[in-house]
């Protein structure tokens, strides 16, 4: 196993998936590629921006994405893993998809939280979607 991709939605959870995927990372010798896919631009999805007071806290909500993820990356280097960091913007299964065959992932670590019958009835989960998508081992840790 050379590479591992993980998925963070730099929540409260994240900590807890970058410390247990950089332990297996060292283990294995691999390296740990973190990514966090962040939401598209506006107008990539078709609807008006709006005024510059929104672009600007758009702006400021990646910043503060990228700054969360270099942190993780940082303490993984520190502790002798392998690590790349990135921020991707799209949706959230193609993104995986793709950087997974890009990087000639071998195994996918996401994070996996509960919803209830009535969400996953009529939403489905991205952790589901991924499954059907990929076509390498997945680790999905409960949050």
């Amino acid at each position: 196993m050379k590479n591992i991709l993980v998925t963070l939605e730099l929540d409260e959870s994240s900590q807890k998936i970058v410390d247990y995927a950089g332990g297996l990372a060292k283990k294995l010798d691999a390296k740990l590629w973190l990514v966090h896919i962040t939401a598209p631009e506006p107008d990539f999805v078709g609807y008006k921006v709006g005024p510059q007071y929104v672009r600007d806290a758009r702006a400021d909500e990646i910043k503060g994405e990228l700054a969360e993820l270099r942190k993780h990356t940082y303490s993984l280097k520190e502790k002798g893993v392998d690590a790349e960091g990135f921020l991707l913007q799209g949706a959230t299964v193609d993104m995986v998809a793709e950087e997974s065959e890009k990087l000639n992932i071998d195994l996918l670590i996401a994070g996996r939280h509960d919803k209830d019958f009535f969400y996953r009835l009529f939403a489905g989960s991205v952790s589901e979607e991924i499954l059907r998508r990929v076509h390498i081992p997945v680790l999905l840790l409960p949050i």
